[in-house]
């Protein structure tokens, strides 16, 4: 059984290793975040890392807590400095969505909406300009869904929707190596 538990990380990572794929991490001013950067390209688990935080603020957290992200170059990315538009095409995204269900939304709501970073990588991912998106360390789950039913949406006729986390316990020897 223990084998079968410690070979889903490693699964896992050799899938996310053959598909090299681009991600969104919109909490990327979290020292867990910028971890999970860190080793998300150090080993290769994706081609592509976009942040949304303070870009000059968040390099200088991952050397103070001992990830240094700048050695990642261009796979290493600014969610605003890729996508200059991107509060203005998020807050869009809204109305049209609100639009569509016969609502309307005020401009305030839409512009604030629009420079929320979950929303903004969920607007990313659900545009195809991202190929996915990870977040709920910091925002709440209500927050993540609706911005992911918002510019993601489901599968025509599908009317559930469900999420799934995976705990992995670490080694009780600090000694032992992390599964990363």
């Amino acid at each position: 059984m223990n084998d079968q538990i410690l070979s889903f990380p490693a699964e896992l990572a050799n899938a996310c290793r053959q598909k090299q794929r681009s991600i969104a991490l919109p909490e990327s001013d979290d020292p867990r975040v910028i971890e999970a950067t860190y080793r998300l390209l150090a080993n290769k688990l994706t081609h592509k890392v976009f942040l949304f935080s303070n870009k000059i603020e968040t390099l200088k957290l991952s050397k103070q807590i001992g990830f240094d992200l700048e050695s990642f170059g261009p796979s290493l990315a600014w969610a605003q400095d890729t996508f200059p538009d991107l509060s203005e095409r998020c807050a869009l995204g809204l109305l049209q969505y609100a639009a569509g269900k016969g609502r309307r939304i005020d401009d305030k709501t839409a512009r604030a909406w629009g420079s929320d970073p979950i929303n903004q990588a969920a607007h990313l991912v659900g545009s195809g300009a991202i190929d996915a998106g990870l977040a709920g360390c910091v925002a709440t789950t209500s927050a993540v869904i609706k911005a992911a039913l918002t510019h993601i949406g489901t599968m025509p006729q599908q009317k559930t929707i469900s999420g799934s986390f995976a705990m992995i316990k670490e080694p009780a020897d600090p000694g032992q190596p992390r599964i990363s």
